[in-house]
């Protein structure tokens, strides 16, 4: 891995549960890096905590513990204590491309104008010179300069997301989250993205959150691959390595739900069942998560919360891994 560009260290995150008067534990105790250039995908079952933490490195939600770093041109950036103006300014640094590429742009702006708000909200460019970085934004995505005098619903969902991409690259950030970012587009479109998110890491050495819960994306762009459940990480490592080899029980579960299309290879695949539901994160079991669900889970499971520590070239949260 290169040098983090993103250090994530004990991190805590809650909400008040919506009509009662308990507590939703969405991020416990979660520690992880993203380095320069490096596309971490983060996954999970829906609800598992994956928003909510990159909401807490973006400080759109603070977090009630834990520290968040970001590595900027002047420095680290403790982002967990900034306020006011300094956060703000710390937020040129981190950028986000959201899930919906229809609802994530203002329909009254054009696309000229919807790329070139950072640049003016950072006092980065204004003017020629603004449009002059707008057009070459447009080029890198795969667009066209002529592009930014239409707006957003003459653009197809795939254009639309590049939008999206460009302005997120507006600002030079040095990490872009990406949350479900190719989800609602279609399989021939998602590629495309993806093949463009590739390039511009390249090029820009830019460091990426890929937050999903589609295994094909994560063979696609991941370098590393961290798995949650729960509000906690399971288990991180290489994606090759995750991919062939899981050590965690529900790391396995999650790839043995994905089909394989050969019918053969199918038919004798011996795949992990999982019965039961997620427990509440209102109230978070003693032990692991999991072992409610787990087909191997023993005594120990229960009663001793496991932490993450390193098995054959991945870290693992596993009593029995």
């Amino acid at each position: 891995m290169t040098a983090p560009v993103l250090t994530i260290h004990d991190l805590h995150l809650s909400y008040p549960a919506r009509g009662a008067t308990g507590t939703v534990h969405a991020v416990r105790g979660v520690s992880m890096e993203v380095g320069a250039g490096e596309v971490v995908a983060l996954v999970g079952e829906s609800g598992c905590g994956k928003s909510s933490l990159a909401r807490a490195v973006l400080q759109l939600r603070r977090p009630d513990a834990g520290r968040i770093v970001l590595e900027a041109p002047d420095g680290p950036l403790p982002l967990h204590e900034l306020t006011g103006n300094a956060l703000r300014h710390a937020r040129r640094w981190m950028q986000v491309v959201f899930q919906d590429p229809y609802a994530s742009l203002d329909p009254r702006m054009s696309v000229g104008d919807a790329v070139a708000e950072p640049l003016r909200a950072f006092g980065l460019a204004r003017g020629a010179e603004s449009r002059k970085r707008v057009a070459k934004l447009l080029e890198q995505v795969g667009l066209g300069s002529a592009v930014a005098s239409r707006f957003p619903h003459e653009l197809s969902g795939g254009q639309r997301q590049r939008v999206g991409i460009a302005r997120a690259l507006a600002p030079e950030p040095r990490i872009v989250l990406l949350d479900e970012a190719v989800s609602a587009l279609d399989v021939s479109l998602r590629a495309q993205v993806l093949n463009l998110l590739l390039d511009l890491r390249r090029d820009l050495d830019l460091a990426m959150l890929f937050i999903t819960h589609d295994l094909a994306v994560v063979r696609a762009i991941a370098d590393r691959v961290a798995v949650m459940y729960l509000g906690e990480l399971v288990e991180v490592g290489f994606r090759d390595t995750l991919l062939r080899s899981p050590r965690h029980p529900y790391t396995r579960a999650l790839l043995d739900a994905v089909p394989v299309p050969d019918p053969a290879r199918q038919a004798g695949r011996t795949l992990v069942a999982l019965g039961g539901e997620p427990p509440s994160q209102e109230s978070v079991p003693r032990g692991c998560g999991f072992a409610n669900r787990c087909p191997l889970a023993e005594e120990r499971c229960f009663s001793e919360r496991p932490r993450l520590r390193p098995v054959d070239g991945t870290a693992v949260s596993c009593h029995l891994a």
